[in-house]
């Protein structure tokens, strides 16, 4: 089965959210009072080699298989996020290329660092597998907002849909999180800001666990559903077929219906914030549509000691333009390029001249 396109409703067609993340457009531009004019990137995704014990069949394995360098190197990356804070992008995100807390000593740390001393926040996804609380406890105090992957509120389930995760450690580490970064104080426009959420990628498996795995977010962690992706190993039919099978518009409207922001965890002008106001980079530093877009690497440029702050923005700006020329083409504009059937048409919007 291919995927049918998938068109997120924009946030005021639905009832307000009642919480706002720390990190997510809304948050900045109630913050400052203004809707920013320029639009300018908020977002640097950015892809790091860690690698993950868990064997989630619905993993997008980013960057696998594909034609990769050497990785950035530690230094690199530093001079890249001083130059992020330069052109003015607000959060730091890591999300899909492994599990962080895995890394925590060794990558995770001094990036994180070295994020907070530019001035950036961090919004990072994890399966909590290796968390402590004295990782808890640095995220707090270095401005990471935490998405925590819960895919399941039954524990065979869980397993099934992880290959190795351990329902209870997740559960605790959950409580754990909420009790370091305590209750949120902050509200804007009577909506509660938060700096924790629940992420679920909804398939059959977990349909009717949604509104259980829910409560456990309660009013301390914003509750995002998102609908599968075809992509990494969820291009097996055989795979596709036990996750998902003819249940694909079921899921989608679920992922909708359910999620706090209706959708994607961060949404601007109706489509996924990360892409829509954010520049990422591979592990090797080749530039990306996306942190997912493998396959653009090698097409839109590579970062470098010596990228300046107007190739940075000529390159976000590019994006958006062709996505726009894109959208034109069409007749409408989807939340994520990556799941729309016509994806294809905006790899080749890129690849034009």
């Amino acid at each position: 089965m291919n995927p049918e396109r998938y068109e997120s409703k924009i946030e005021t067609e639905k009832s307000p959210a009642p919480k706002i993340l720390k990190g997510a457009p809304e948050f900045f531009e109630s913050r400052e009072g203004v809707e920013r004019e320029d639009k300018g990137p908020l977002y640097l995704m950015m892809n790091l080699e860690t690698k993950c014990s868990y064997r989630c069949p619905k993993c997008a394995l980013p960057g696998y298989r594909r034609d990769m360098n050497e990785p950035m190197s530690l230094d690199q990356r530093k001079k890249f996020l001083a130059k992020a804070g330069e052109l003015g992008i607000k959060e730091l995100v890591v999300v899909g290329a492994g599990e962080p807390t895995e890394h925590f000593d060794g990558m995770m740390k001094p990036i994180i660092e070295s994020a907070h001393q530019e001035g950036l926040g961090t919004i990072m996804f994890t399966t909590t597998s290796h968390l402590t609380r004295e990782q808890a406890e640095f995220y707090r105090d270095h401005d990471v907002s935490i998405f925590v992957s819960l895919d399941a509120i039954d524990p065979e389930t869980y397993r099934e849909l992880t290959g190795t995760g351990n329902l209870e450690q997740v559960l605790n580490n959950i409580q754990m999180l909420k009790e370091v970064y305590g209750q949120s104080e902050e509200v804007i426009n009577g909506k509660k800001v938060v700096r924790l959420g629940i992420n679920v990628t909804a398939v059959k498996q977990n349909m009717e666990q949604l509104d259980e795995i829910k409560k456990v977010a309660s009013d301390n962690m914003q509750f995002i559903v998102n609908f599968p992706i075809r992509r990494g190993k969820f291009k097996s039919d055989k795979v596709w077929q036990r996750l998902v099978g003819d249940q694909y518009d079921e899921l989608q409207r679920l992922a909708q219906d359910k999620s706090d922001t209706g959708g994607h965890s961060s949404i601007d002008e109706g489509v996924c914030s990360y892409f829509n106001r954010g520049i990422s980079v591979d592990v090797d530093g080749q530039l990306l549509s996306c942190g997912y877009a493998s396959e653009t690497a090698h097409s839109l440029g590579t970062v470098t000691d010596e990228s300046t702050l107007n190739e940075l923005e000529e390159h976000y700006r590019d994006i958006r333009a062709r996505y726009k020329q894109f959208t034109q083409e069409t007749g409408r504009t989807p939340s994520c390029p990556l799941r729309d059937e016509d994806y294809q048409g905006f790899l080749d919007q890129l690849k034009k001249e």
